[in-house]
């Protein structure tokens, strides 16, 4: 039966890898710690942690607070494309580059905060776990966050894991959830998926990484009842025009 939107990310992406071998952490290892990870891949010796994007930061007051006042500064420098009144929808199209930086930290804090806690989830379920040669896999998923188009979403993410702070998240993949990605002239949902690599020299297989994403989008495409469209990061110029827009 086709399903509708919304639909329960964790749920149906733990249908979507049994037929690769995956399974949820507590189902193998029991519940070992209270910051287990979400799934556990034993034959491949993979770990994942699941993080959605549930908020729309866009709607949040003290984010319009913020990003209002940057742009006041702007307008008084003289340094803003335009004039604006009243609540509307901006981007930072236009913009000086040290606005645009401000406006992706105001993003960038919350996000890393859910890094924080997978890093730790992941940690826990790699050592219960006593895989030999383990890696962990962060999947963030974008399921209500209209402010952040995909590349911005990579671009943070990629920034985040360029440091030393993550060192059991050796691949993060960030890819749409309930809300996908609207294309200029292309009338349906357009998915996406964008592997971003951890700093470590211990990589997650690319192999596991492709049977993982088309084990996915094959799920959300009978889930939907619909051919999905997908976009991977090395479309870079595709990946750019993409926006984040509810159905």
């Amino acid at each position: 039966m086709t399903q509708t939107l919304p639909f329960s990310i964790e749920s149906e992406f733990a249908a979507a890898i049994a037929g690769i071998g995956g399974h949820r952490v507590i189902d193998v290892l029991g519940r070992t710690h209270e910051e287990n990870a979400d799934f556990l891949f034993a034959a491949d010796q993979f770990v994942a942690e699941l993080k959605c994007l549930d908020d729309d930061k866009i709607l949040d007051e003290k984010v319009v607070e913020k990003a209002s006042a940057l742009y006041l500064t702007e307008l008084e420098a003289n340094r803003a494309p335009g004039v604006v009144f009243g609540t509307v929808r901006m981007t930072t199209k236009g913009f000086s580059e040290e606005f645009r930086n401000k406006i992706v930290e105001l993003y960038r804090v919350p996000i890393a905060r859910l890094f924080r806690k997978a890093e730790r989830q992941i940690a826990s379920s790699l050592n219960a776990a006593r895989f030999a040669s383990g890696r962990g896999i962060m999947l963030l998923v974008n399921n209500n966050h209209t402010a952040l188009d995909p590349w911005h979403l990579g671009y943070i993410a990629n920034e985040i894991l360029r440091t030393d702070a993550y060192p059991h998240i050796h691949t993060a993949i960030v890819f749409a959830g309930n809300i996908a990605a609207r294309l200029p002239g292309w009338p349906g949902r357009v998915d996406y998926w964008i592997e971003i690599p951890g700093v470590d020299h211990r990589k997650v297989d690319a192999a596991f990484l492709a049977r993982l994403r088309e084990a996915w989008y094959d799920h959300v495409g009978r889930l939907l009842g619909t051919k999905v469209h997908q976009v991977v990061e090395s479309d870079i110029d595709t990946l750019a025009k993409l926006e984040s827009r509810k159905p």
